[in-house]
């Protein structure tokens, strides 16, 4: 598929005021704080990205629970592909950036709801369905009497 044989990734490790050229984007990282939840402690990576699609901003987080840790990515959804971005560990100053470029995802699901669209046409018209001939009635088999 087009995700498979096109799809990029790269992990590196970034400080605030880095930028890396990541798919035709360039990737910043912006800031990195600390952000309170409502059960749950975050540290927070903003990212500034330009190109593809113009500039926008994405927020990955690592979440600290009190039994667990959770990492949210930060996901840019286009017709063309999508891009996460995972910022994990602290390394060297920095943290650890896991960048992903998956093209075509979104046809996935496009494409299944074009199918099942199908199929709900497919049932409820009836001049689309097709026949299928009666059965005839076979006869019966009589044992013919011993001469």
């Amino acid at each position: 598929t087009g995700v498979t044989a096109w799809h990029s990734d790269k992990v590196l490790t970034m400080r605030p005021g880095d930028s890396t050229v990541f798919a035709g984007r360039t990737i910043t990282l912006e800031s990195v704080g600390l952000a309170d939840g409502p059960n749950y402690q975050a540290r927070q990576a903003r990212f500034d990205i330009t190109g593809k699609g113009g500039p926008y901003t994405l927020v990955a987080e690592r979440r600290a629970y009190a039994t667990s840790q959770t990492t949210e990515a930060a996901i840019h959804v286009t017709p063309l592909g999508n891009l996460y971005i995972s910022g994990g560990d602290e390394q060297d100053g920095g943290i650890v950036v896991r960048l992903w470029d998956h093209p075509l995802i979104v046809w996935i699901w496009i494409g299944g709801f074009v199918m099942a669209f199908g199929g709900l046409v497919s049932l409820c018209d009836r001049r689309l369905r097709l026949g299928v001939a009666a059965r005839t009635p076979r006869p019966a088999l009589v044992p013919a009497p011993a001469e």
